[in-house]
Parts: structure tokens; C-alpha cells; sequence
């Protein structure tokens, strides 16, 4: 047995859902710079990752409104990260299919990707990942709960009416949101899956943010 095949043996399986996804397909990116092979990835579309494929990801088809054959596809696994999907009113019931399939397929410790304040703003949104974060801390699951801030790269959107009209319009108010970019984002959800010290051996919460 070569040097390669054993690390391969010894690396623990990592999944990795909505690989379609930006967020998702620059964490198992990160996870292939750093070495790691052992890496399965879902999505509803698997011909539009055929680059992942290519680069050794074990690519599989899920799509979380069809609970039934979730646990097949999250099969032999032990780290999970469950991003979360972007159809709010639907997501809550999609995440609980997730978590609830991870468990029975194994997975040991799912990393959630939640929102910043998600405990203390009521919103739609916030609702949502706060219920998604109570139902996976009450599977009996390990877990990390990264809270993201919005995405410092949604900026580029409003720059648009910026030119035409020479400023930033927007309804938040005195509201301030210490921006972060997907990129960190990506970096901290790709740290907390390779990590395997003392962090696996509990559950966490952390708010991934930028500094002010």
C-alpha cells in the first residue's frame, strides 16, 4: 500500500451539501487544497459539478424535499455540513429532512450554516435557521453552528443604482451589519470539517463575522 492509498484509508469521509452552491463548491475546494480526498458531495444537479467530480469528489444526487432517499445518499459520512437552502417558508422542513436523514445514515457531527443574531432578531429568516439550529441541537448529533453575517460580496449588487444615482439607498435604517465575505465564510466551514481535536468532542456555536 503507497503512502497516498493510506491517508486516503485514514482520512475520515467528509459531505458536503448544495455543492452546486458558491458557498459549498469553495469549501470543498479549500478541502482539496488542503489534501483531503475522502469528500462526498450532494446536490439536486450533479451534471453541473462535473469538475468536482473530476477532481476525485464523490458527487451525489439529493434533494432534501424527497426525504426517502436522503440517507442513502449521506451513507458513510461522519462530518456533514448542511448549508443551509434558500427557499424560505420551505427551508425549515428541508433542513429537518437533512439532519434527520444524517442520523440515520451515521453522520456523527453535522456543522450547520446559520445566521448572525439568529437568537435575538425575529424575522422570517432568522426564525427559520433559530428552529433549524433548536432541531439539530435536540437530534443528539454533535454540533457546530456557524452564524454568518451577510455576505460583504452582496455590495456588488447595489453599486448599480450607486452610479446612476450617487448614493446607497437601502431600508436598514441605523442598522449597521459588520459584513463578511463568503470567502472567510467558506474558510471557517472548511476549518471546523478538517478539525479534529478537542472541537469534535463537543458542540458549538460560533458567529462568523467581520470586525465591526
Amino acid at each position: 500500500m503507497d503512502s497516498t492509498t493510506h491517508q486516503n484509508k485514514t482520512q475520515e469521509t467528509l459531505l458536503v451539501t448544495g455543492i452546486g452552491g458558491q458557498l459549498a463548491g469553495r469549501v470543498v475546494s479549500l478541502l482539496l487544497e488542503k489534501g483531503h480526498k475522502n469528500i462526498i458531495g450532494t446536490t439536486r444537479k450533479p451534471e453541473k459539478v462535473e469538475h468536482l467530480k473530476s477532481q476525485g469528489v464523490d458527487v451525489r444526487a439529493a434533494n432534501f424535499d424527497q426525504p426517502e432517499s436522503l440517507a442513502e445518499a449521506f451513507r458513510g459520512a461522519s462530518k456533514m455540513l448542511l448549508v443551509s437552502t434558500h427557499k424560505i417558508g420551505q427551508r425549515l422542513n428541508q433542513h429537518r429532512n437533512a439532519i434527520a436523514a444524517a442520523k440515520a445514515a451515521g453522520v456523527r457531527h453535522v456543522i450547520y450554516t446559520s445566521i448572525q443574531s439568529a437568537d435575538r432578531f425575529k424575522s422570517i429568516v432568522t426564525t427559520e435557521h433559530l428552529e433549524t439550529e433548536n432541531y439539530l441541537k435536540e437530534s443528539g448529533l454533535k454540533y457546530t453552528i456557524l452564524r454568518n453575517n451577510l455576505y460583504a460580496d452582496g455590495l456588488i449588487m447595489k453599486t448599480k443604482p450607486f452610479l446612476q444615482w450617487g448614493k446607497f439607498s437601502g431600508c436598514a435604517g441605523e442598522g449597521a451589519v459588520a459584513y463578511v465575505t463568503r470567502e472567510d465564510c467558506a474558510r471557517a466551514a472548511a476549518s471546523v470539517l478538517l478539525k479534529t481535536d478537542g472541537m469534535d468532542a463537543e458542540s458549538n456555536c460560533f458567529d462568523i463575522s467581520g470586525p465591526k
